[in-house]
């Protein structure tokens, strides 16, 4: 036993040496002396950073082109967690950082992408200062910072920690007028059938809310938040359905037929029915010429013009196909399954001769209809400029 353990000692060693080529095992950081593990480690990390820049523009050609997409993912930040294996908070922090850089002319950021490469700017602080650009927007969109203020910002963070940086926007934010900052609101799942909900509410909110349950009487009395805030999407989802697509949605509207024309006929001596214009010869030549004798004194009248037919537009679409087209999708995207922004779309686009039938049309959330347009007109055509559904092959749904 003793000469068995030896030999299974001393064959394992020998063997992990020999299956890594010789430059490869030298370089493992256990063989490396202290200087060059320190000097290896720092180029590691430049190496790292500049891997950093290369991603966010990577991440900016995919959002641009919303090739997410077609994967089936609702967002950028859904394909970043699930396909490309991030974190919330790692894949968070990127997309801020990447909208950040996204927002400022080409020369300023290569500026903050060599600050991110030397390690001056961290994601983390750039990360919180997106946040506090985008709050600053939100509070006052004609207060909005310029690049100037917002460089002047990101200046501040540089060579800071996390807390430094939180502290270093909290003067910014007393500076611009915003008050103490709230707690961000988080959705945490607790199991498959129930998420915890985490927000902050308003004092003018909380007395909405108690007011809303008075007028629901006696049945709220006992109801908690949640089976209080069910109440109130049941009530507001059909009031925002008849809304969308009017209240007699699901009733066809019935046909009218055309009224005939009636013959007034009138008993004669006999019993027997004669229509009234058509029994007397006499009569009706006597009428021939009274009118003859009346047009020649009255004047000739003008013909009346003819009523204009109302043509529907081609990307026109009725409540009632816009509901049984919600309905058949089940109020999601067809593709990714989002019910946010969602637009009704042709399959067969309008400038391809597509019409409006049921057949013809589906539910899309916005990035998936515009990574229809994408596909169909190209990028550049969906990507000039023009904020319009219908330049860019978009059609407004309900």
């Amino acid at each position: 036993m003793q000469n068995l353990s030896t030999h299974k000692s001393t064959s394992e060693t020998p063997r992990q040496s020999k299956d890594l080529p010789e430059s490869q095992a030298q370089s493992q950081p256990q063989n490396l002396s202290d200087r060059d593990l320190l000097e290896r480690m720092q180029l590691l990390v430049q190496k790292e950073r500049t891997l950093v820049t290369e991603i966010l523009h990577h991440l900016k050609e995919v959002e641009r082109r919303k090739l997410y997409s077609d994967l089936g993912y609702k967002s950028l930040f859904d394909y970043a967690v699930r396909e490309l294996g991030y974190s919330e908070g790692q894949a968070g922090r990127r997309i801020q950082a990447m909208r950040l850089l996204r927002e400022l002319p080409k020369d300023r950021q290569e500026e903050v992408e060599r600050k991110i490469a030397d390690g001056s700017l961290n994601l983390t602080n750039i990360c919180q200062a997106q946040s506090f650009f985008n709050e600053v927007k939100k509070a006052s969109p004609d207060k909005a910072l310029g690049v100037d203020d917002k460089l002047g910002v990101l200046e501040k963070l540089e060579h800071k920690s996390s807390r430094q940086g939180q502290e270093a926007l909290m003067e910014s934010r007393q500076s611009v007028g915003l008050g103490v900052s709230l707690p961000k609101e988080k959705t945490r799942s607790l199991s498959s059938e129930h998420s915890e909900l985490r927000l902050v509410l308003s004092r003018e909110l909380l007395a909405e809310l108690e007011e809303v349950r008075s007028l629901l009487g006696q049945k709220a009395m006992g109801m908690s938040w949640a089976e209080l805030i069910g109440e109130m999407a049941a009530l507001s989802k059909e009031a925002l359905k008849d809304k969308k697509f009017g209240k007699r949605r699901e009733k066809a509207r019935p046909s009218t037929p055309a009224p005939e024309k009636l013959c007034v006929q009138t008993p004669t001596p006999e019993g027997e029915l004669k229509a009234s214009t058509s029994s007397q010869p006499e009569a009706e030549a006597k009428s021939k010429a009274k009118s003859k004798a009346e047009t020649k004194s009255e004047p000739e009248p003008k013909p009346k013009p003819k009523p204009k037919t109302h043509q529907p537009k081609p990307r026109s679409i009725s409540k009632g196909k816009r509901y049984r087209v919600w309905e058949r999708d089940g109020g999601a995207c067809v593709k990714c399954g989002s019910q946010q922004g969602l637009q009704v779309d042709h399959i067969v686009a309008v400038a391809r001769g597509g019409g409006c039938e049921e057949e013809n049309l589906r539910l899309l959330c916005l990035s998936c209809n515009v990574r229809e347009g994408v596909k169909e007109f190209g990028l550049e055509r969906m990507m000039r400029g023009d904020p319009s559904p219908e330049r860019n092959g978009i059609e407004s749904g309900p």
